[in-house]
């Protein structure tokens, strides 16, 4: 990258070169602290892939009392391997270099103290910002930090793509001898480049914003949470079971405090060359620090191991109160894996195409997508839950799980399904939410379309029925919504929204 450029636009450029060890051994890659620099300008003609102002539905930050800004992330990973669930390093010292995107408060003073680590989705092979997309009214009511950070060499390959000088020194450079044989095609490998140098990534960033050195000057991470969603949801779970307990400061508390996985039915594999571990994703028992999951209800909806059925009930484990292993599994019915909602949080279509790729949108047979509203709040009470759990001890509601037959969910007399967190989307219901959609031009779903739910409206007649007048309905989605908030599944300022969403539908119509 040309850092020049910058200067001569008068820009500050600012590089912290950090190489201090904490807890871990002095020969560890993973106890070093990387190298930051940045933050990189945005201009009319160099923005940061999927920045607030080029997203598909764009947010303006600055009304949210925040900015947004984009640093290189520099350091040396190593690659692991797995036998009989021993971690072992397979290649020491694979240099790296990614970028981080940062959306935090202007204003120091209004900073809770929280900062919420979100490895970014490459499942379009863009950068997704999963964490942001299901969180970002509570961040930035409450005051956390976002940090995103590309977290996967396809990734890395379109970014070079969508602007060559910007990314162009990006890499996770495989120093491994490679597979003895084929890389397993989900791994969607770049030559060159290793997908497992994430894990180190992951402790190092998370150390250096808990350290005075973090370049986010006056937001050094009190309490620090990962988020990831799909495939980084298998990130997550992957770094909980194989890595947590091996990232420590120099204090020997954990680096992360807590996670938030969340639509995720695999553990992702340790190195480029292994094979996943699909469904098989159990946490560890002794974990140490609370685990909030959340599966939607397209989770439930296709072949065992993928985003479906057998993944999700094979994801399930008991809730747990204990110390060492404070645990809630959330199931939503009514939820899909993506939803309109979300969808507004993805890149542009044009970046998309400048990145060499297809833009993902809803482009599906049936004609109304699940908006996902309503279960975007409960991820929102979710992240306020497990700070709550962190630091005072309260543990969030339980929720039984959705009722199944075999690998089959029981739907109710209205379609929906029984069972999981309940929400006036399935307890005051205007339709019937089914869990993915078909791909047009196929024959079934593929695409995109199997992982976005569609509605099924009810006919006015039934609307009628079912709410003789608009304030009958009014009436039971606040009791509904009363319910919510009092047992801590919707925030205060959710709980309003959703009441004065119901006070503006036209329902009956």
């Amino acid at each position: 990258m040309n850092c020049s450029r910058w200067v001569q636009m008068g820009m500050s450029f600012l590089v912290f070169a950090i190489y201090a060890t904490t807890g871990f051994a002095q020969n560890n890659a993973r106890g070093m602290l990387p190298t930051i620099s940045g933050p990189i300008p945005q201009t009319p003609t160099s923005h940061a892939m999927n920045a607030a102002k080029y997203q598909l539905g764009p947010q303006d930050l600055d009304k949210y009392g925040y900015v947004e800004e984009e640093f290189l992330i520099s350091g040396k990973a190593d690659i692991y391997d797995e036998i009989n669930g021993a971690i072992s390093v397979k290649t020491s010292d694979a240099p790296y270099t990614s970028r981080i995107l940062v959306r935090r408060p202007k204003d120091v003073s209004k900073f809770s103290g929280n900062i919420v680590v979100g490895p970014m989705n490459p499942s379009t092979h863009v950068d997704l910002v999963d964490a942001w997309q299901n969180d970002w009214r509570y961040i930035t009511e409450h005051g956390d930090v976002y940090v995103g950070i590309t977290a996967k060499p396809i990734a890395i390959q379109s970014l070079k793509k969508f602007d060559p000088e910007r990314y162009g020194s990006l890499t996770m450079t495989d120093t491994s001898q490679g597979c003895g044989g084929s890389i397993p095609p989900a791994s969607t490998p770049v030559a060159g480049m290793e997908n497992g140098l994430i894990w180190d990534m992951l402790t190092q960033l998370g150390l250096l914003l808990k350290s005075d050195s973090t370049p986010l000057k006056g937001f050094k991470a009190q309490y620090l949470y990962m988020s990831g969603g799909s495939q980084t949801g298998a990130y997550t779970i992957r770094y909980i079971n194989s890595f947590h307990k091996m990232a420590k400061l120099p204090n020997g508390k954990p680096v992360y405090d807590g996670y938030l996985p969340f639509i995720s039915a695999g553990m992702a594999p340790i190195n480029q060359c292994a094979v996943g571990t699909g469904g098989s994703n159990s946490f560890t028992h002794d974990v140490g620090v609370p685990v909030i999951r959340i599966m939607s209800q397209t989770d439930f909806g296709g072949a065992p191991g993928s985003l479906g059925g057998g993944g999700a009930l094979n994801a399930r484990q008991p809730d747990s109160d204990d110390p060492k292993s404070p645990y809630r599994l959330y199931e939503v019915p009514g939820s899909s894996h993506v939803t309109l909602f979300g969808l507004g949080t993805f890149p542009r279509a044009e970046d998309f195409i400048k990145s060499g790729n297809t833009s993902f949108t809803y482009n599906c047979v049936e004609p109304q997508g699940i908006d996902g509203r309503i279960n975007a709040y409960i991820f929102d009470g979710a992240l306020s839950n497990l700070d709550r759990w962190v630091r005072t001890g309260v543990a969030p509601p339980k929720a039984s799980r959705i009722e199944v037959v075999g690998v089959s969910a029981i739907n109710d007399e209205y379609g929906n399904m029984r069972g999981g967190v309940r929400t006036p989307d399935v307890d005051v219901p205007i339709a019937a939410y089914i869990a993915t959609s078909t791909q047009k031009g196929s024959a079934g779903a593929g695409g995109g379309c199997n992982a976005m739910g569609h509605m099924v409206p009810f006919s006015p007649e039934e609307l009628k029925r079912l709410y003789p007048t608009h304030e009958d309905y009014v009436k039971k989605v606040n009791a509904e919504v009363d319910r919510m908030y009092s047992e801590g599944w919707l925030t205060k300022t959710d709980a309003d929204q959703v009441k004065m969403d119901a006070a503006n539908a036209h329902v009956p119509n």
